[in-house]
């Protein structure tokens, strides 16, 4: 941890890490990433448009494997004191078949590993396991926002799914959430 707060502080430029990798996702979950790390785990105040759902979000961990499954991002969300994992996916492309199938993968390998998996989550963020509840799990999907500036039937049908969906422009690690027609 010690050796990422220092790569995190001497990041050259101060509102972005670029990665190695130059895929937009890529310097996505890199600018979230920094900013957990900068800000004592907190990814809330780069979320706009979520307080219905998530009133705090802080960072657990990036690219959990389990075998052939793989999240982006693993954060524990919270609302009013009642906390629950959030699967993220970070995309440059808006492929929600394969988000979906992503996503669910994900939140059925929490289930699988139950208590190892509270245990992950209570020893990283300090919120008591008897706090977290799997049944409210979010299912989060980040994409670039349309060029065009509106949004198609693509989010609407993700939301109706019970999926969270947001969108980002550029490199600074904000996200808005999408509003479907």
């Amino acid at each position: 941890m010690s050796a990422a707060l220092s790569s995190a502080e001497e990041a050259e430029v101060a509102e972005f890490y670029c990665p190695r990798n130059a895929k937009p996702e890529h310097q996505m979950q890199a600018a979230l990433i920094r900013h957990a790390l900068m800000n004592d785990l907190s990814l809330h105040d780069l979320a706009d448009g979520f307080s219905d759902v998530i009133d705090e979000l802080v960072f657990v961990t990036d690219e959990l494997a389990a075998g052939h499954i793989r999240a982006d991002i693993i954060a524990l969300g919270g609302m009013q004191g009642r906390y629950f994992p959030v699967f993220i996916e970070l995309k440059a492309v808006r492929a929600l078949g394969r988000l979906i199938k992503q996503l669910e993968a994900a939140r059925n390998a929490m289930k699988l590993a139950g208590d190892s998996f509270l245990q992950l989550l209570e020893n990283a963020t300090g919120k008591p396991r008897s706090c977290i509840s799997f049944d409210d799990a979010q299912l989060l999907i980040i994409w670039p926002e349309s060029p065009s500036g509106r949004e198609m039937d693509i989010v609407a049908q993700a939301t109706a799914g019970k999926f969270l969906v947001a969108t980002y422009a550029g490199d600074s690690g904000r996200f808005e959430r999408a509003r479907g027609k």
